[in-house]
């Protein structure tokens, strides 16, 4: 299995994913992260995923969030409801939350 951030040519295999796996909300869609970056461009995303051989199988969507004096943070969804990893396998969500923490120490955000 692979683990990884997402690029811009991958929305399409992230939407096909959220349409399959059962915990997704029309947040987890790639259009949602075009909604936020276009009014917030100060949040940055950063989409983890988890792959197979037949494609995306987890997703956990991101975003750095720098705010003074609160420091900055890895938030799913900010201003939503709904976000969070998703998996199929408890596995693969629990390693999706491990890549977050490992990421916010890489970027030395106070929180996930």
């Amino acid at each position: 299995m692979k683990f990884g951030i997402l690029g811009n040519n991958q929305r399409l295999a992230w939407n096909d994913a959220v349409e399959t796996l059962p915990e997704a909300t029309f947040y987890h869609l790639f259009e949602w992260r075009d909604v936020m970056t276009r009014c917030f461009p100060h949040f940055e995303p950063v989409y983890l995923y988890a792959a197979d051989g037949a494609g995306f199988c987890g997703l956990l969507p991101l975003f750095h969030v720098q705010r003074r004096p609160f420091g900055s943070a890895l938030i799913s969804i900010p201003l939503g409801v709904y976000g969070g990893p998703i998996a199929q396998e408890a596995d693969v969500r629990t390693r999706l939350m491990d890549l977050a923490a490992e990421e916010a120490t890489r970027r030395g955000v106070g929180f996930v």
